[in-house]
């Protein structure tokens, strides 16, 4: 008789709790994507039309923000020992107060940064001229970048279920966007080449300092710690622009439109803050093109929000909504969205895998506990000694990926695999 030593309701919900997570983390980080793009889209026509002085007034409030929380974050809520676990393990449960990251994760994070810097200034060159919901909705096919930056960081194909939800995602976006307009040639190309691959350097960059762990405490660089170092060096290398391509008169006008813009860019920053901590966690948790997918919802998200605000504040924000025409493509491009969503939700197999181990085998149970794709590892009783379960999009995914690992390890024995065709409650 095989006894199952820790297969419980807890552990089964552990695992739920965590892919539920990955997702909030995700769709929470698309809705305050929309909601600063809504608001940028007001402050560029009625605060700040000149592009270079609204990206330079986003960077420095960006840093004062950032500071401020960083300092704020860093208060103590409660002591475990001599341990004090700060306000920041709210928002990030790796979060450590103010320091300096070892060189091997920073060099990432400030590569990012000055990715993010250049992304920036073409940014608000793009909204100054069109409606934001026009070109955003083009920046989502960074995600056929990322596919590739998966394969290469990851080295793993994407499965045909990735691939066919990511298309699904990308075409609802790309329809959604039909009905607002045009553009020309050249702002087509600025958007899909050049802002994309920004994007893509932005989040490969982020990718990898996700992936690094602290050799003493063996926890990853929490994410308002990167948010810190990305925005500082974003501010400086956009501050260098900013004295080398303005004029007297444009910085004339900067210091004179610093107090009246300072409020209403600070909130934009604010809400574009909290969604980049959300995306670099749920970026831990995920493969960049998902992280990606699901967080290019946010050009659905926008879509309302634009209509509310446009109801609310015609003058303010502007919105064109395409006629018959328009709303019937947003409802496509929106059912695309959503049925690619759900598909990367569900779309996964279990694959179990019987194992019997050497002598002192068993204290290998952490190190497969902690491989990809592993949900639980159960001690057995009788002629096995191990039970894993594994969770992945692909049966040959998990072979690949997973099974191929344990048996690398040098004190398992023998491996036993089966795959879980249905369940019942």
């Amino acid at each position: 008789m095989i006894i199952l030593t820790n297969i419980n309701k807890a552990s089964t919900r552990s695992s739920l709790s965590k892919r539920l997570l990955f997702y909030t983390l995700a769709l929470t980080s698309a809705l305050f994507s929309a909601s600063f793009v809504v608001l940028d889209t007001y402050i560029s026509i009625h605060v700040l039309p000149d592009p270079y002085l609204f990206a330079q007034m986003s960077w420095i409030t960006g840093s004062i923000l950032i500071i401020a929380m960083m300092l704020i974050f860093s208060i103590p809520k409660r002591s475990i020992g001599k341990r004090h676990i700060p306000i920041g393990s709210f928002l990030d449960p790796n979060f450590k107060r103010l320091h300096i990251p070892e060189w091997d994760v920073l060099k990432f994070v400030l590569l990012g940064g000055a990715f993010m810097s250049f992304s920036t200034l073409f940014y608000f060159k793009l909204i100054e001229k069109f409606d934001a919901s026009t070109f955003v909705p083009l920046m989502s096919f960074v995600i056929i970048y990322l596919i590739i930056g998966d394969f290469i960081i990851e080295k793993d194909n994407p499965t045909i279920i990735e691939i066919q939800a990511i298309i699904a995602i990308i075409a609802g976006i790309f329809i959604s966007s039909l009905s607002q307009g045009e553009f020309d040639l050249e702002s087509v190309m600025i958007t899909l080449v050049i802002m994309n691959g920004l994007a893509a350097g932005v989040t490969i960059s982020h990718k990898k300092a996700t992936q690094w762990l602290d050799p003493i405490s063996n926890k990853p660089l929490d994410s308002v710690t990167i948010r810190l170092y990305s925005v500082l060096i974003a501010t400086v290398i956009n501050t260098i622009v900013f004295l080398l391509v303005t004029n007297e008169e444009q910085k004339l006008i900067f210091k004179q439109e610093f107090w009246n813009s300072f409020l209403p860019v600070t909130a934009s920053m604010a809400l574009a803050t909290l969604s980049y901590i959300l995306f670099i966690r749920a970026l831990r948790m995920g493969k960049m093109s998902i992280v990606n997918s699901l967080r290019s919802f946010s050009v659905i998200i926008a879509i309302p929000l634009t209509m509310i605000a446009n109801f609310i504040y015609p003058q303010y924000v502007p919105f064109n909504f395409g006629g018959t025409t328009g709303i019937i493509l947003k409802s496509i491009g929106a059912v695309l969205v959503l049925a690619g969503m759900i598909s990367l939700a569900v779309s996964d197999v279990r694959v179990l895998a019987l194992i019997k181990v050497s002598e002192n085998g068993l204290s290998e149970i952490e190190n497969i506990a902690n491989l990809k794709g592993v949900t639980r590892v159960s001690a057995l009783a009788g002629k096995y000694d191990m039970l894993v379960t594994i969770r992945t999009r692909s049966i040959g995914k998990g072979y690949r990926q997973t099974i191929r690992k344990i048996k690398e390890i040098p004190t398992i024995k023998e491996v036993i695999t089966t795959t879980i065709l249905k369940e019942w409650n």
